[in-house]
C-alpha cells in the first residue's frame, strides 16, 4: 500500500457512483489510523484479484474473538475501496434471509384460488412466518415435507 490515507488507487469501481446515502457510509481514516500487515494483505488480495473472474473476492468474513480486530478491519477496508461499511452482528443458526432479507411473491386472491392446496398452504406460511426461520424450516413444517423436498420447492 502507497501511504496508508491514498485511497484512489484502492477503488475497485471506479465507474460506480455512490448515492449520497452510500457516501455517508464510507468509513474516514482518522490521521491516527495505522495499516496492520492484515489490512495492506487483504486489501492488496481483493485488488489483484478483483477482475480475474473465478479469483474475485467480493466476500468476506471476519471471525474472531471479541476484541480482536474485525470491526476496524472492516471499517479500513470500506475507506481503502471507498465502499460503504455497514456492521452485520451474526448469530447461531443465521440464515441469509436475516442479512438479506426473504422475497415473496405477490399474487392477486383469485390467482390465488387457482394454485393446489399445497401451494396456497405453502405461501400462507411463508406470509405468516416472522422472519426468523428460513423457508425451508416453514415449508418442512406447514407441508410435513423433507429437508430436500422443501428446499426444491
Amino acid at each position: 500500500m502507497k501511504d496508508q490515507h491514498d485511497n484512489e488507487s484502492y477503488v475497485l469501481s471506479p465507474g460506480r457512483v455512490l448515492t449520497e446515502e452510500e457516501k455517508s457510509l464510507v468509513w474516514k481514516k482518522p490521521l491516527t489510523h495505522t495499516a496492520s500487515e492484515e489490512e495492506r494483505r487483504i486489501t492488496n488480495e481483493i485488488k489483484r484479484n478483483w477482475h480475474r473472474g473465478e479469483m474475485k473476492i467480493a466476500t468476506i468474513l471476519l471471525e474472531g474473538d471479541a476484541g480482536s480486530g474485525k470491526t476496524q478491519l472492516a471499517k479500513a477496508l470500506s475507506a481503502n475501496f471507498r465502499l460503504p461499511y455497514t456492521k452485520v452482528t451474526c448469530f447461531a443458526d443465521m440464515d441469509k434471509s436475516d442479512i438479506l432479507g426473504a422475497i415473496l411473491p405477490v399474487i392477486s386472491s383469485d390467482r390465488m384460488k387457482q394454485l393446489e392446496s399445497a401451494d396456497r398452504a405453502a405461501l400462507k406460511a411463508l406470509y405468516k412466518s416472522d422472519g426468523f426461520r428460513s423457508s425451508t424450516e416453514i415449508l418442512m413444517e406447514a407441508l410435513e415435507i423433507t429437508q430436500e423436498m422443501a428446499s426444491a420447492k
